[in-house]
């Protein structure tokens, strides 16, 4: 399907033991749209009739809570309502969004409970991210790898770095600057001022 697949779906399809069959129709039926056979609308039409029971999942609200279990048991599905998202402060926030998808992977049941996600696709994410291994290895060896600082912005971070040491040095000179201003002041009224 050209669009993420609703976990909901997924979780009634594994739970009838129907998840690797629906994914071999889903392959065969992007075939026949890669070959020019039929449409995507068609595809996800012949889907929605032949997984019915699956799609009616699509009438439940979305999963809360996601257990850490083996490739073959289904999804957990929690009928509790999604916590309250805070919005994201801005669109720039992406890599601080998948940061904190990476600093949840690890939480248990009770912490993710009492989450408050910045996003809901965060929430979504990190719910994808522990319902699969798959998902979870990509995301380790190749998002995660750009959220790391590049060599440049290390670089550029460093060169912004400062200890105090040239603010001190600085305001040394100008103190040093202003007593030899003021010694030369002093030398000239003297010197002004003897016959």
């Amino acid at each position: 399907m050209s669009r993420k697949l609703d976990p909901r779906i997924r979780a009634a399809l594994t739970q009838k033991q129907e998840w690797k069959k629906f994914l071999a129709r889903r392959t065969a039926l992007n075939t026949q749209v890669i070959d020019g056979e039929i449409t995507g609308d068609e595809r996800d039409v012949l889907l929605r009739q032949e997984f019915a029971y699956a799609y009616e999942a699509l009438k439940q609200p979305l999963p809360v809570q996601c257990q850490t279990r083996g490739a073959d048991e289904p999804p957990a599905v929690d009928t509790k309502p999604e916590p309250e998202a805070s919005p994201a402060r801005s669109s720039n926030d992406a890599r601080e969004i998948l940061r904190w998808v990476y600093e949840h992977l690890g939480d248990t049941e009770a912490q993710l409970a009492k989450l408050k996600p910045p996003s809901p696709g965060a929430l979504a994410h990190l719910l994808e991210l522990r319902a699969s291994p798959d998902l979870k290895r990509d995301f380790y060896n190749t998002v995660y790898p750009k959220l790391l600082p590049s060599r440049s912005e290390l670089n550029r971070a460093e060169r912004m770095n400062d200890d105090g040491r040239t603010t001190l040095e600085l305001i040394g000179r100008v103190a040093e600057a202003c007593r030899r201003a003021a010694v030369s002041q002093a030398s000239a009224k003297d010197a002004g001022a003897k016959p």
